[in-house]
């Protein structure tokens, strides 16, 4: 019985991640950015920044929420390639049950041999927290897994 209540335990402890994918346009010199998020978990952390109630994916929808995801972003989630900070445009996002999806572009981005990423995102608010980052680039898949303790981390392309 010990046993069952300890699976049972384990099994609904909450997981704390989110999956963001980069993939390199080399005709247009851009990564185009996918990141899933848990709708709960950013509401939290923007409403713990002060925004309000955000009632995301509702028909209650915060007018602003466009704004609070790309102002969040901005300050939790950095590219550097090559040496060189770059920053993104928001693109949009798009709901898909209890996730959302934002999508960023970063232009100017000539033939990349490093890339350096710092994601902060939700890490201050959930100890459990990890943002795994998928890229993709000159034929090579190569993944980043940042938590809390570990935040930044480079990946090489040949």
């Amino acid at each position: 019985m010990v046993n069952v209540i300890l699976s049972l335990a384990f099994f609904l402890h909450p997981f704390y991640i989110s999956v963001t994918e980069m993939h390199y346009n080399s005709d247009d010199k851009s990564f185009e950015v996918s990141m899933k998020l848990f709708i709960d978990d950013i509401e939290d952390a923007l409403e713990a920044q002060g925004t309000g109630a955000l009632k995301m994916n509702t028909a209650q929808e915060h007018p602003e929420i466009d704004r609070y995801l790309r102002t969040y972003l901005h300050k939790n989630f950095f590219v550097t390639v090559d040496g060189v900070e770059k920053n993104f445009q928001f693109v949009g996002k798009e709901y898909e049950g209890e996730v959302v999806w934002c999508y960023l572009l970063f232009r100017e981005v000539s033939d990349p041999s490093q890339v350096n990423i710092r994601h902060v995102a939700l890490t201050d608010l959930f100890e459990e927290q990890q943002n795994i980052i998928h890229m993709i680039l000159k034929g090579q898949k190569k993944s980043l897994r940042l938590h809390r303790g570990f935040l930044e981390d480079s990946v090489d392309f040949e």
